[in-house]
């Protein structure tokens, strides 16, 4: 084990004690087997977080930041979501040379609920995995969006993303939307079988128009603080999104399955009969 894995692990046993010694203090004799409980479950959190943090910088000698771990660890020990544990851990990866640059960036994730993070996950892995930087229009199939959600024929799901929506839109992670995303806005749009999207191409002399069957899916366009928080959870926060290698790239499928993106310029060349095969409604 390393420094920065020694110094974890001190700060993990802080952290520990405490969440949970403070918790244990005023309860009486007949109590104490239940904050004994709940310090495992809080250890084996934090200690998920941990062999994360190790997976992925091994022996390199870092010093973690302090501040950052103590956030970390904190955020992390309330939370057994896979997403969030692992965009923890990111954070303390890419926290280099012993820098406090993450703190924000954990401000935000704590602000975010686990569907809002795992979303954005999904989003961002998906375009990444394309090649595809911020500022694009990207279509994701709605059937394999629901399943990478969990929510397979759940009647609400449209309304949970729209929801979803407006606060990763807040927060800076998707563009200013200039509608309610039901209709023809840039931003964010949920498209159905009945719907039409438009594509804008076209050279020096103007553009031109596409207007093709919108089989059920997500119409969104990628923002650059979105691609970052990306980034951030991968560990790496200082490099190009698009141009990050298969294993520098967040995979967390099986328990995420992943939801392949298309460029909405490539989704135009895709016959008609292969639209309706590959995005039918879920």
């Amino acid at each position: 084990m390393g420094p920065m894995g020694a110094e974890l692990d001190l700060i993990v046993a802080a952290v520990t004690g405490a969440l949970a010694g403070g918790v244990a203090a005023p309860l009486t004799a007949p109590a104490d087997a239940l904050a004994d409980f709940w310090k495992g479950k809080i250890l084996a959190r934090l200690n998920r977080v941990h062999r994360s943090v190790e997976r992925r910088r091994g022996e390199d000698g870092t010093v973690v930041n302090e501040r950052v771990a103590y956030k970390v660890l904190s955020e992390a020990a309330f939370t057994d979501d896979r997403v969030v544990s692992e965009y923890l851990a990111g954070v303390i990866t890419g926290s280099r040379d012993g820098s406090d640059d993450g703190v924000p960036v954990l401000a935000e994730i704590g602000r975010l609920s686990t569907f809002q993070l795992r979303l954005h996950y999904i989003l961002y892995r998906a375009a990444a995995k394309a090649n595809i930087g911020p500022g694009a229009r990207v279509f994701l199939p709605m059937r394999e969006l629901a399943a990478s959600l969990d929510a397979p024929g759940d009647p609400a799901l449209g309304d949970r993303l729209m929801e979803a929506f407006t606060w990763l839109e807040r927060e800076g992670l998707l563009p200013p939307s200039n509608g309610d995303g039901w209709g023809n806005d840039d931003a964010f749009r949920l498209v159905g079988d009945a719907d039409f999207i438009v594509t804008h191409t076209g050279g020096e002399r103007g553009e031109a128009h596409h207007h093709l069957p919108g089989q059920a899916g997500l119409l969104f366009t990628t923002a650059h603080h979105g691609a970052q928080l990306l980034k951030w959870a991968c560990g790496l926060p200082d490099e190009n999104i698009a141009g990050l290698a298969p294993d520098e790239l967040l995979d967390l499928s099986p328990a995420v399955p992943r939801c392949d993106a298309l460029p909405i310029e490539e989704f135009a060349t895709i016959s008609y009969e292969e639209r309706r095969s590959r995005f039918r409604t879920p």
